[in-house]
């Protein structure tokens, strides 16, 4: 029941009563004053003997009239807390789906920041290993220079059985300390190489968690 219909029916109602109203007392005054002839009384019991009649008639109008509208009331009331509950559910089950729609927004972004972040670190990983792949094959490179180079001083040594050799700068030096200079840089380029490849292992067997700066 909408608030057009209940006003019309106020409406209505009020119309209905007035009009009961109005023909009875119509009537009574019609039968007493226009066909029985008779004039108003002075008698005041007469009067109130009238306003009993009155009052009686409009005694249970006014109380069937404030029974109904109650019930209306009651009934309209009954529907709009019919109508709240079910706008709460509604609005409580869209909060619900909001929240879920929220959980797995969240969850679908954690999975991308765990990809960005594995993304990132292979990246890095792959970077470390290809920037020591390089170191050692420079170092590779040093040593077999160097191996070589030892390797000529000493044949050279055997050959001539000079104590005096040529550095690799032109300096005149002594064969068997140019050996000593000779194997302690094989040393320490070996030592360099190890430490790369024990860094590269370290990578791939963790993933790069524990990666070292290996200059």
């Amino acid at each position: 029941m909408d608030i057009e219909n209940i006003e019309k029916s106020v409406k209505f109602s009020r119309w209905i009563v007035s009009s009961i109203f109005v023909v009875t007392l119509g009537s009574y005054v019609g039968w007493f004053f226009l066909f029985q002839g008779q004039t108003l009384s002075v008698e005041p019991s007469v009067w109130g003997s009238f306003g009993d009649f009155v009052g009686g008639l409009l005694n249970p109008l006014i109380a069937y009239s404030a029974f109904y509208w109650l019930t209306v009331s009651v009934i309209v009331q009954k529907r709009e807390l019919a109508e709240t509950k079910k706008a709460l559910i509604d609005s409580s089950k869209a909060q619900q789906e909001q929240v879920k729609v929220q959980l797995e927004n969240v969850q679908v972004q954690k999975g991308h920041l765990i990809t960005q972040k594995n993304q990132a670190k292979e990246a890095f990983r792959s970077s470390a290993i290809e920037v020591m792949s390089m170191q050692l094959n420079n170092i590779s490179m040093q040593l077999e220079s160097e191996y070589a180079y030892r390797n000529g001083l000493a044949l050279n040594a055997m050959k001539t059985n000079n104590a005096v050799t040529m550095a690799r700068d032109g300096r005149c030096i002594s064969a068997d300390k140019e050996l000593v200079n000779c194997s302690a840089s094989i040393a320490k380029l070996e030592g360099e190489r190890l430490k790369l490849i024990i860094s590269v292992q370290d990578i791939l067997n963790n993933d790069g968690a524990n990666i070292a700066n290996p200059s």
